[in-house]
């Protein structure tokens, strides 16, 4: 008979530094595929995305890196952001807002 081990992986919240690892890791792999880094955003920006409590743990992450990257990519262009993952700015703006990318 074989036991099943199980791997307890600490929430986002309790690992806070790993959370900009993560969104890098989350912009390579395709559909995004870029070599963009969240440090584009400034260490202030950063900061705010791990001091985010990300209740819904990696699925908000992974929810997130493409509206982040965007913003990125747009050099904070949030109207352009916006078009590009086929939001309203506003929208997009409030999800941004709500991590701490945008104060």
């Amino acid at each position: 008979m074989h036991r099943l081990r199980v791997v307890n992986i600490p929430p986002i919240r309790a690992r806070r530094a790993d959370v900009p690892g993560i969104l890098n890791a989350l912009f390579a792999q395709p559909p995004l595929s870029s070599h963009l880094e969240v440090a584009a955003l400034g260490a202030d920006t950063v900061e705010r995305l791990q001091e985010f409590d990300w209740p819904g743990n990696f699925k908000d992450l992974r929810n997130a890196a493409p509206r982040v990257l965007a913003y990125i990519e747009t050099n904070r262009n949030l109207r352009a952001a916006a078009e590009k993952v086929g939001r309203k700015h506003q929208s997009l703006g409030e999800a941004l807002r709500r991590i701490g990318v945008i104060t």
